[in-house]
């Protein structure tokens, strides 16, 4: 019927997809996964696949590849996922979703991992919205959407389903958090499933200040621009810049490297002084997520409680 069913998997995820094809044959094969590396190098708009003799003939534009097949009654398969009762999404918000949250999910901004904290993104289902939330030792991100369902239920889904599930979205995305221990999602011809990150996700929610003493208003490509230009004269081991605020200014600044020091000010609505020091990275990843044209309130406190930004 021109369609063939893939399906692949690391034993951690899953992945079905229906391809099309110009003609073939039934019939069913377990290819090693060095079928992806050809193809990914491939610069062939079509490629043809003959099987026979427990051997795979890969023919491109410019040559081929014989391989060995495997038995594909081995094939590690998962049981069907229904999508009756999936949260459905639009493909963009599904996408901003991850993409203002992953980032933050395990890593604190030092190229290494975080130990101790769940490696994933929280997705949580309550009290009628879809809540996506990802936590480090040093930061968090979450974003909330309405989403008209009674029920509730909560997942850690690891950044790698996350992000497969993004670069596959087409026109909208369908989340099913109702299938134990897993989580799953389809989009088009697409349907990914994956084990659930196991563990206890931080409790956000108590970690963020209920009032702030402190408000100021900043656009988001200044500051970037500004975190970006004062972390230059930053290393490894003096990894951190200062923000000065005052009357309408911000004034940042790296002073504490051998390599030499830093200062770039930008102006910011503001009626207060304080100063707080931050590591840059965390930073640089958190606004490079968000629109440079829109504003950033930074609301803090001055007893060193976290800092939000809204």
């Amino acid at each position: 019927d021109g369609v063939c069913p893939l399906s692949a998997t690391d034993l951690e995820l899953w992945i079905r997809v229906k391809a099309g094809v110009e003609s073939c044959e039934d019939g069913d094969a377990m290819l090693p996964a060095k079928i992806v590396n050809i193809l990914r190098e491939s610069d062939s708009d079509d490629i043809a696949m003959e099987l026979s003799n427990e051997r795979c003939i890969v023919k491109l534009r410019n040559g081929k590849f014989d391989m060995a097949t495997l038995n594909p009654a081995e094939f590690p398969g998962f049981d069907t996922v229904e999508f009756d009762k999936a949260i459905e999404l639009s493909a963009d918000m599904f996408k901003s979703m991850v993409d203002k949250t992953s980032f933050a999910a395990g890593s604190s901004g030092t190229g290494k991992v975080d130990t101790g904290v769940t490696q994933g993104v929280c997705i949580e289902l309550a009290d009628g919205n879809l809540t996506f939330t990802g936590a480090n030792s040093k930061s968090l991100a979450t974003i909330s959407h309405d989403a008209p369902y009674s029920e509730k239920s909560i997942k850690v889904a690891s950044k790698k389903f996350l992000d497969l599930v993004s670069a596959s979205a087409e026109d909208s995305v369908m989340i099913n958090l109702f299938v134990d221990n897993l989580i799953a999602a389809k989009t088009g011809d697409v349907e990914i499933v994956s084990k659930v990150i196991d563990g206890r996700f931080p409790q956000w929610r108590m970690l963020i200040p209920k009032e702030s003493t402190f408000t100021a208003i900043v656009n988001v490509g200044s500051l970037l621009s500004a975190v970006k230009q004062t972390a230059i004269m930053t290393d490894d081991m003096a990894n951190r810049i200062t923000f000065a605020f005052s009357e309408g200014k911000l004034a940042l600044s790296a002073t504490e490297s051998p390599l030499g020091k830093s200062a770039i000010e930008i102006d910011v609505e503001c009626g207060g002084k304080l100063e707080m020091i931050f590591n840059p990275v965390i930073w640089i990843a958190m606004l490079s997520k968000l629109d440079p044209a829109s504003s950033l309130t930074f609301s803090a406190t001055v007893d060193r409680k976290p800092t939000i930004l809204t």
